[in-house]
């Protein structure tokens, strides 16, 4: 899934997940051309929590890759737009969305599904309510 801007490609959404609570997360690969990857220089892993802070409840999460880092001004833009992209709007509106991005460092191609899913899970451990002294 793309994210184009004025710009051109702005990112690129490779998959994203939704949590059940503590029962399950919900994940989903997103197509796109690998060319557009590799074209753009920086990979996050985006936590989505519903409320700020510590009391905020981690609801899902996603990858991208994209054109700007986080120090650069279109960034905070981007990933929002991600958000509504891959969530969809009305999750999004529903939700008192915080945006927690944190970025990732792989060598070689695109992350496989069981990388996505660990470090999905370790973020979400450390942003759960329960783990935060």
């Amino acid at each position: 899934m793309l994210l184009i801007t004025s710009g051109g490609v702005a990112a690129v959404i490779t998959w994203h997940a939704i949590f059940n609570g503590t029962q399950a997360i919900e994940h989903f690969d997103h197509d796109y051309q690998i060319e557009e990857y590799d074209a753009l220089p920086h990979l996050y892993l985006v936590l989505v929590k519903d409320g700020a802070g510590a009391v905020g409840r981690p609801v899902a999460a996603y990858v991208i890759k994209t054109r700007d880092g986080h120090n650069e001004g279109g960034f905070a833009d981007v990933i929002s737009q991600c958000a509504s992209a891959c969530l969809g709007q009305e999750r999004v509106d529903r939700w008192n969305v915080h945006l927690r991005p944190q970025k990732i460092t792989a060598d070689g191609g695109p992350l496989t599904e069981n990388e996505m899913l660990r470090m999905t899970l370790d973020l979400l451990l450390v942003h759960s309510p329960a783990s935060v002294v």
